[in-house]
C-alpha cells in the first residue's frame, strides 16, 4: 500500500498534468523551432534567388557586351569596306583619266614623230631622241659622213634601253614622260630590229 507501482507513476494526475504542460512547452519550442527552420529556408530561397538573379544579370550583360562588340565589328567592317569601294571607285576613275591622257599623248607623239622615224636610221633616231651615239656624228677629214661602228651602235642603244623602257619609268613621273618614253622605245627597238 506503501508503494506505488508501475502504473502508477505514469498515469497518476500530478503526472499527466506535468506532461500537458511540459508538453505545451515543447509544442511551443516545437513550433518556433519549425518557424526558425521556415525563416531559415525562406531566407536561403531568398538567397539562392538573388544568386540566380545576379547570375541571370551578368550572362545578360555580358551577351549585351557581345552583342555590341559585334555590332562595333560589323559597323567597322562596313565602314572599311565602303571606304575601299570608294578608294577603288577613285582608283578606277583617275586611271581612266590617265588612259584618256596617255592616248592623247601617244597621238600627240605618233603625229610628230612617225613620217621622221621612218626615214631615219639607227643612229639618227638615237641622237633625234638624246643618245649620244659615238663616232659618226658629222662629215669626216674627207667631208664624207662617218657611219659609227656596231659596237658604238650596241653601246648607244643599251643606253636608250635603259633611259627609255616602259619598266624603268618611274610612277613618280608624268603621263607624258612615261608614254613619251614607251614610244621612243618602240621606234628605237624597231630600228634595231631593222639594223
Amino acid at each position: 500500500a506503501g508503494t506505488a507501482g508501475p502504473e502508477s507513476v505514469g498515469s497518476g494526475a500530478g503526472s499527466s498534468s506535468a506532461y500537458s504542460g511540459g508538453g505545451g512547452a515543447g509544442a511551443a519550442a516545437g513550433e518556433a523551432d519549425r518557424a526558425a527552420r521556415e525563416a531559415s529556408a525562406a531566407y536561403q530561397a531568398d538567397a539562392e534567388a538573388w544568386v540566380a538573379r545576379r547570375e541571370s544579370e551578368e550572362a545578360l550583360a555580358l551577351e549585351r557586351q557581345r552583342v555590341a562588340a559585334r555590332e562595333a565589328s560589323q559597323r567597322k567592317l562596313r565602314k572599311q569596306q565602303a571606304e575601299r569601294v570608294a578608294e577603288v571607285r577613285g582608283n578606277d576613275k583617275a586611271a581612266a583619266t590617265e588612259a584618256k591622257e596617255a592616248d592623247k599623248v601617244r597621238r600627240n607623239f605618233t603625229r610628230k614623230w612617225e613620217s621622221r622615224a621612218n626615214t631615219m636610221q639607227l643612229p639618227a633616231a638615237l641622237r633625234a631622241f638624246g643618245i649620244d651615239v659615238e663616232g659618226g656624228g658629222g662629215a669626216g677629214p674627207s667631208g664624207v659622213h662617218e657611219k659609227p661602228t656596231a659596237a658604238a651602235l650596241r653601246k648607244a642603244y643599251r643606253q636608250a634601253v635603259l633611259r627609255f623602257h616602259p619598266d624603268r619609268q618611274s610612277a613618280a613621273s608624268s603621263v607624258r614622260e612615261r608614254v613619251e618614253a614607251e614610244e621612243k622605245f618602240k621606234i628605237i627597238t624597231r630600228k634595231m630590229d631593222e639594223w
